[in-house]
This record gives structure tokens, C-alpha cells and sequence, in this order.
């Protein structure tokens, strides 16, 4: 677990970020002004949309370009026509502009409320997600760390994953192409990195899936599945 307060995984992340910006309202106790206020969440809301959309949009569009190329270039005589990937267009509706530096900043930030004389570790400090984060490990309640997908290569997707402190001994990963209904095991494994192998479904044509984990303890599945996380591949 972590002794920090600021969480591993790029879920776990956007959950502390959407706290921060829900409970905006606690740190109005704690010496931050309105302009403050305004800052810290612009910050969280600029973070989370890193976390997502930027992401995603990196791996998909490295994904596409990859697999078109990859395509063209070393497809057997007789495979259908590809057409040109779809390069992806900033959205219409963006967070506020914020400065470099919103990792230092949150450090900065956290470390005032601490001091403030209106600070109370087992109380707004919990509610912010301000303390380390030392719960014990439930397995009932624990949900399976699958933290970040990355298109590496050609129909090669790597998975990195948390194993709840070492607690977790086996991982099942599941799969399915976007807009299929059932996921179907793709690998067991138990490192916290694995690539996934599996063939493109229709060859040569890039395709985006989502991905969810299962963790096991001693053979048993535990606890919850992992959220969803979804990734171009080419």
C-alpha cells in the first residue's frame, strides 16, 4: 500500500482528483482564498483530463499510425483496401489552461492544509484524501489494480498492473474489441507487466479494446474486478 497521499494508478488518480474538485468546499477551512480554490481545482480538472483524454489519445493515435504503416507495408497480395486512420481533433469543451507544475503545486497545496489550524487528519484530511493511504488488505473488498495500458507494437498491447501490496498471487486479464458484449480470458499471469499478444480480429485493420483484470489470491478469485480501460491497437 501507499504510504503517500497521493495514489498509484492512473484510476486511482482520477478518483483523487474528482474528490478534490467534489469537496472543494472543505478547503475554504483550511487558509485557501477563492483564488485558491479556483487554482487547486483547475489543476485537478487539467489532471484528470491528462490522465484520460491525453492518454488515450496518444496510445490511439500511435496505434493507428503504427498499424496502418505496419499494414501497408507487410500485408500478404489480395488484403482489402485500409483506409487512413482517423487522426483525432482536440475536443470541443477543454478544462481552464493551467502552468507547468501541477504536481509541485498539489504538493505545495497539501502541505499548507496540513499546517492549517483547521486541519484534522481523521476528518477533512480523510474526507480530501490528504493522509497516507495504510488501510489493511481486505480481500472482499479489493479491487483489482489494472493501472495503465500502452500500445507497444504491432497487435502488442503492454499491461501494467498493481498486486495490492503483494497480496494478490495470480492475475486473470480479460478482453473484448469495443462494442462486442463479453469479455474472454486472454493470459494469466503474475508479474505486475505483461504484453498481451493477442492477433488483431480482422488482420491488418486497427481495432480499439477494452480491457479488465481479476485478481486471485491462492487460486480463489477476490474482491472486484478492475475498472475498464480501453486502448487502440494496430
Amino acid at each position: 500500500m501507499s504510504n503517500t497521499f497521493y495514489p498509484d494508478g492512473q484510476g486511482n488518480q482520477v478518483d483523487w482528483n474528482t474528490n478534490i474538485i467534489s469537496n472543494k468546499a472543505l478547503l475554504n477551512g483550511l487558509g485557501f482564498n477563492a483564488a485558491d480554490v479556483t487554482s487547486i481545482t483547475n489543476d485537478c480538472a487539467m489532471e484528470i483530463f491528462l490522465l484520460t483524454w491525453v492518454g488515450q489519445a496518444a496510445d490511439s493515435t500511435y496505434a493507428a499510425l503504427h498499424g496502418y504503416a505496419k499494414g501497408i507495408s507487410n500485408s500478404p497480395i489480395g488484403t482489402p483496401a485500409m483506409a487512413l486512420p482517423t487522426l483525432l481533433t482536440w475536443p470541443a469543451t477543454m478544462p481552464t489552461p493551467v502552468a507547468p507544475g501541477i504536481g509541485a503545486r498539489r504538493s505545495a497545496w497539501v502541505a499548507t492544509a496540513k499546517k492549517s489550524t483547521g486541519y484534522h487528519a481523521d476528518g477533512n484530511g480523510r474526507t480530501l484524501r490528504l493522509e497516507p493511504v495504510a488501510a489493511p488488505f481486505v480481500p472482499a473488498d479489493y479491487v483489482a489494480e489494472l493501472k495503465k495500458l500502452t500500445a507497444v507494437g504491432h497487435e502488442l498491447v503492454q499491461v501494467q498492473v498493481g498486486k495490492g501490496g503483494g497480496q494478490v498471487t495470480m492475475l486473470h486479464l480479460m478482453m473484448r474489441v469495443k462494442g462486442t458484449a463479453d469479455f474472454r480470458q486472454v493470459a494469466v499471469f503474475t508479474s505486475r507487466t505483461y504484453v498481451d499478444h493477442t492477433p488483431l480480429a480482422v488482420p491488418g485493420v486497427p481495432e480499439e479494446r477494452e480491457y479488465q483484470l481479476v485478481a486471485l489470491k491462492n487460486d480463489a478469485p477476490i474482491g472486484h474486478p478492475s475498472p475498464i480501460l480501453s486502448v487502440m491497437v494496430g
